[in-house]
């Protein structure tokens, strides 16, 4: 009966297991984004795949032209052009989606007016934008959280209005609406050597492009204008169109929600916020399984009392060591199984 029920026990684990991998590929094939409703402010959670739009919660600040992105566990949303001012950072809670800080953006002591593009490179994030001095020419550079610019390579005619990393190469492609050439043109840019290769085009009056997102083989294309996201198959400088789908708003920004971790531990002392009863532990301190000062540590001795302690009850021939024979010993000991199960031969009767 007792081998019965470890059997059992054990052919669940396996169907879960097994439950569990197969459901893994049906959710590779779809992607979630976080996108921002410019109309109404608010934060929403799209998956284009099933239709589904579901609205996280207001931002209590104004928006336009936004962009976002996840980087250190934070939903950072870059947001331009507000009365021809100061574009600002903004950290958004992405669990609720207000507004937790704001920072105005600089470089070189001006105000940046648009920010039209943001990836994360080498653990920093690196966006395109422009300055009222620099319209028509396509500037990336490096942004720290407190709203600084530098390093900045600046592409002359070129004004990118969104910038992806590519699945396969891990290229920086970026995006560029030209209505005077009626022509939406997606391109490879290299920082190195300050070069741009034209991948492929698109029409402007189709597709008016303000934001792009590679996932496997696809690339997302974000359209405010038509309210559409497009999907397109993207095969060397060939790109076909999948499926667009509808919006029913003016969205602009998509930041995938497989970079966003909800187990956050805001004062990294190793127990989540959700568990944790003493926030702000400060750094260097011992916390016990709750994140509270520990006051019960143990000694020197007791530790190795409890080496000691383990050591005596599963080595059995006194080598000082738990081999592998000591261990299934102590396995069938813990399981109340202290015989080899029997196989039993199935009658021909």
């Amino acid at each position: 009966m007792k081998i019965f029920k470890i059997f059992t026990f054990f052919s669940l684990l396996f169907v879960i297991a097994f439950s569990s991998i197969i459901a893994t590929p049906n959710n590779a094939n779809s992607i979630e984004f976080f996108t921002i409703n410019t109309e109404t402010d608010e934060l929403f959670k799209i998956n284009p795949e099933h239709n589904q739009l579901i609205k996280i919660g207001s931002l209590n600040h104004n928006t336009l032209n936004t962009e976002l992105i996840f980087f250190q566990n934070q939903l950072i949303v870059l947001n331009g052009d507000i009365d021809n001012s100061n574009a600002e950072l903004l950290i958004i809670d992405p669990k609720v989606g207000k507004t937790i800080n704001s920072t105005k953006l600089f470089y070189n002591e001006m105000p940046v007016v648009h920010v039209e593009g943001v990836i994360v490179q080498n653990n920093s994030l690196l966006i395109s934008f422009s300055t009222d001095t620099s319209k028509g020419s396509g500037m990336i550079g490096n942004l720290s959280i407190d709203g600084k610019i530098s390093s900045v390579v600046e592409f002359e005619n070129y004004d990118f209005d969104g910038l992806a990393i590519g699945n396969i190469s891990e290229a920086i492609y970026g995006i560029d609406s030209q209505p005077e050439e009626n022509l939406v043109k997606l391109y490879e840019i290299t920082l190195e050597n300050f070069s741009i290769k034209e991948v492929s085009t698109l029409p402007y009056e189709t597709y008016r492009a303000n934001d792009l997102y590679f996932f496997q083989d696809t690339v997302y294309i974000l359209d405010h204008y038509h309210m559409k996201i497009h999907k397109f198959l993207l095969d060397n400088n060939d790109i076909s169109l999948i499926k667009s789908y509808d919006l029913n708003g003016s969205f602009w920004g998509l930041a995938s929600t497989s970079n966003f971790c909800d187990i956050i531990d805001s004062d990294r002392d190793g127990v989540i916020d959700e568990w944790d009863q003493c926030p702000e532990t400060i750094s260097g301190s011992w916390i016990n399984h709750v994140g509270c000062p520990s006051t019960g540590l143990y000694t020197e001795d007791q530790m190795n009392q409890m080496v000691n302690t383990i050591l005596t009850w599963g080595d059995l021939n006194g080598d000082n060591k738990i081999n592998l024979i000591e261990a299934i010993n102590a396995l069938r000991l813990v399981s109340g199984v202290t015989q080899p199960s029997i196989k039993i031969e199935k009658s021909d009767k």
